[in-house]
């Protein structure tokens, strides 16, 4: 009975790290794409989208 209890304990430790690093994935992901809106909004970051476009087309 011990060692069923201590399975479940474990695998419930690995399932919470699991969980911990999928949220920590997202929230990077998230900072990624909120850093990406916010210099798409701001006027530094518009030219900064245009500078990229002139030089996509140059290829």
């Amino acid at each position: 009975m011990v060692e069923r209890v201590w399975e479940v304990w474990e695998v419930w430790e690995v399932w919470e790290v699991w969980e911990v690093w999928e949220v920590w994935e997202v929230w990077e992901l998230w900072e990624e794409i909120t850093k990406l809106m916010y210099l798409r909004h701001s006027s530094a970051g518009l030219a900064e989208i245009e500078k990229v476009r002139e030089n996509s087309r140059l290829y």
